[in-house]
């Protein structure tokens, strides 16, 4: 099986790009690591991302960068009305395998 049969999470196309901080990354599976800012990481199952870059940075001391596959997205401020969960600007999303790529400040 190739790569892209593999990682059906992955999309080049994809929107939103999302972003989400941490301060351990040694805590995530890294399932491949041959490119120095971009790796594929697995994520356990439910994850809260931003859209607002200066809002992930917030919130870590290291950023990834992701493309989330439209149908993984269950929740972003926008679905509610702007006064409900909306100031963080955030996404919740479905884990499994992704492509991140690490954001410098």
């Amino acid at each position: 099986m190739n790569n892209a049969g593999r990682h059906r999470n992955l999309c080049v196309s994809c929107n939103p790009l999302a972003r989400r901080a941490r301060h351990d990354p040694e805590e995530y599976a890294v399932r491949d690591a041959t490119n120095a800012d971009a790796v594929i990481v697995q994520l356990n199952n439910l994850r809260s991302f931003t859209s607002d870059r200066e809002v992930a940075w917030e919130f870590g001391s290291s950023v990834w960068e992701v493309k989330a596959p439209l149908e993984k997205i269950v929740f972003f401020s926008g679905l509610l009305p702007p006064h409900l969960l909306g100031g963080e600007s955030e996404y919740l999303v479905l884990g499994g395998e992704y492509r991140v790529e690490k954001l410098k400040y």
